[in-house]
């Protein structure tokens, strides 16, 4: 089993905030299926081109009040035990990583956590990173601020323990988030 890489750790690290975003509103969506009774699902189905994701889809040639009212228990059980059951996988690969993160993130000294927030998340550049830190009285070189980011960087992904399965299954979930393919 092997765990991720310095590149994969620091992308993963790029991305943290919108994993979070995306663990919230995941977590969210499975609060939503949970309470939502059989009744609202079949008015959903049975609306005719309107899903559940509330995006429009082609018309079938049997109508749609007739499928549901045909087949609508066995259709709304294994829809609603399908989407629960990927939500939660889902869930779960995406709260390992972001208490992972969290965990060698909190390892990292001061100065580090400064330096990665600055140059990955406010895309600051290396003048405007060493000009805030001396506004905050840390004085260092440019290169020995890339070399903190750097450290930082390999500690996060050998604390973090992240395999590489994780990392591609969090990544896709993370792609299709935001729109990739």
């Amino acid at each position: 089993m092997g765990y991720i890489s310095y590149q994969e750790a620091e992308r993963l690290f790029e991305v943290w905030p919108m994993l979070q975003r995306i663990k919230q509103s995941t977590a969210t969506e499975l609060q939503l299926l949970e309470t939502t009774s059989i009744d609202e699902w079949v008015y959903t189905l049975s609306i005719g081109n309107k899903s559940l994701d509330g995006l429009p889809h082609q018309k079938s040639s049997t109508s749609s009040t007739e499928r549901v009212a045909m087949n609508y228990k066995d259709f709304i059980d294994k829809n609603i035990i399908e989407s629960r059951e990927d939500i939660k996988i889902e869930i779960v690969l995406l709260y390992l990583v972001d208490e992972k993160l969290k965990i060698a993130y909190d390892g990292l000294t001061q100065l580090q956590q400064k330096i990665l927030k600055l140059f990955y998340w406010q895309k600051k550049t290396w003048a405007e990173i060493l000009s805030q830190l001396a506004d905050e009285e840390e004085y260092i070189s440019k290169h020995q601020a890339q070399t903190q980011r750097k450290e930082a960087i390999q500690k996060m992904a050998i604390t973090a323990r992240i395999t590489e399965k994780v990392y591609t299954d969090v990544m896709k979930i993370i792609d299709r988030g935001v729109g990739k393919k």
